[in-house]
């Protein structure tokens, strides 16, 4: 119940930040109304829960949030990866989707920098062989903006 409650609060400060979002998925696979033995938790978390993912089912949450960054070009990249991966976890697309979420937007976003760059290229990377072209065209992009960076690959 702590948890979800710094969770709200997290999000009340920094609705765009990436690694919040990712513990809010997280946190849909360690709460369960179903699986809390104590009532009074249990009727806490049916009642708030939908409260977090706004109503939503995880699952629309996750492809609502994919849509708006998909159309916001001005989306944070550590949020479009945060994102790539609820995707991936929760199922609610394809590899491709996912990925093309971090590559299609490319580097000219808010948040852009070597660091990010580097964990959307070890998310890409997390995606196997099917994301393997976006993973070209990202190293690609890469290197274009960022010349001096000779460790990526």
């Amino acid at each position: 119940v702590l948890a979800m409650q710094a969770l709200f609060k997290g999000r009340a400060l920094d609705p765009q930040n990436g690694e919040l979002f990712t513990r809010i998925v997280d946190f849909s696979d360690k709460a369960s109304p179903e699986d809390d033995s104590h009532d009074a938790v249990k009727e806490i978390l049916k009642d708030e829960l939908p409260k977090l993912y706004d109503g939503k089912a995880l699952s629309q949450f996750v492809r609502d949030a994919a849509a708006s960054a998909k159309g916001d070009a001005s989306t944070n990249l550590s949020l479009r990866i945060a994102i790539a991966r609820a995707i991936a976890k929760t199922k609610t697309g394809s590899t491709s989707d996912a990925a093309s979420l971090i590559v299609d937007q490319g580097l000219d976003g808010q948040g852009v920098s070597v660091d990010t760059a580097k964990a959307a290229l070890a998310c890409l990377s997390e995606f196997g062989d099917e994301a393997s072209a976006a993973k070209t065209k990202w190293i690609a992009a890469i290197k274009e903006r960022f010349p001096l960076i000779k460790d990526i690959e």
